[in-house]
């Protein structure tokens, strides 16, 4: 269930992570610089964290099951439109649009599949680990650079990373495992109000900005200051 929950939030970010790591050929083929690329990263986000809003009390009428089925065929088939029909600014916008709001389906399909079916004593460990899933993405993105992008453009990149999300469909259990339903912690254990949970989630979204523009600009910064697209030493 962990290794389904970190691949699922994987995949499902690894539109604007390719997008990041092949903008050094994706941007001059649409005329694009490093600002437009950030607000369009600025957009996925924004899109995700509405979308996730939104979707996030359904996903518990329909299942967490049915809800990663729905996710993983999103996520397949917008990786294989950015490979096959983006040939325009617009259509580009678009499917990441479509991507963000796939993203923010998933962090709460994957956290309600792990809170149900997650020990109480491995909770906390368990979804520790499960946020690895955004940088095993940007790894994905980072290794594409010499092993596709560099030989054989961007859009084989991302027609691979359509072929990985498929494959995680395969790990969806077609009978939902035994659940682990934990008592809710008293206030008192936990000694957290209302201010601290703000402080907490203010805290949270600045940690999560940081990693995000280093995860976005990683391999545009280092090409910028001299490093190859594929040996990663400077020219």
């Amino acid at each position: 269930m962990l290794l389904l929950a970190v691949m699922l939030v994987s995949v499902s970010t690894l539109p604007v992570w390719l997008l990041g790591a092949g903008f050094f050929q994706i941007g001059p083929e649409f005329g694009l610089t490093a600002v437009h690329f950030g607000w369009l990263t600025a957009a996925f986000f924004l899109t995700a964290s509405i979308s996730s809003l939104l979707m996030g009390r359904r996903i518990a009428g329909i299942g967490w099951q049915r809800a990663m089925r729905i996710n993983i065929a999103a996520s397949s088939l917008l990786l294989l439109g950015f490979a096959t029909v983006v040939h325009s600014v617009t259509t580009l916008v678009v499917l990441l649009v479509l991507s963000a709001a796939v993203y923010g389906l998933s962090n709460p399909t994957a956290n309600l599949a792990l809170a149900l079916h997650t020990a109480p004593r491995r909770v906390a460990t368990v979804f520790g680990i499960k946020h690895a899933g955004i940088p095993s993405s940007t790894l994905l993105a980072g290794l594409a650079v010499p092993a596709i992008v560099v030989d054989h453009g961007w859009r084989p990149a991302f027609l691979a990373a359509a072929g990985l999300a498929a494959a995680v469909w395969w790990l969806i259990p077609t009978d939902a495992p035994t659940a682990h339903h934990a008592p809710a912690p008293a206030r008192s254990s936990l000694g957290l109000g209302r201010g601290d949970l703000y402080s907490l989630a203010a805290v949270s979204a600045l940690a999560t900005w940081a990693a995000t523009a280093l995860g976005t600009f990683m391999v545009a910064g280092a090409m910028s200051v001299g490093f190859a697209e594929r040996q990663g030493n400077r020219q």
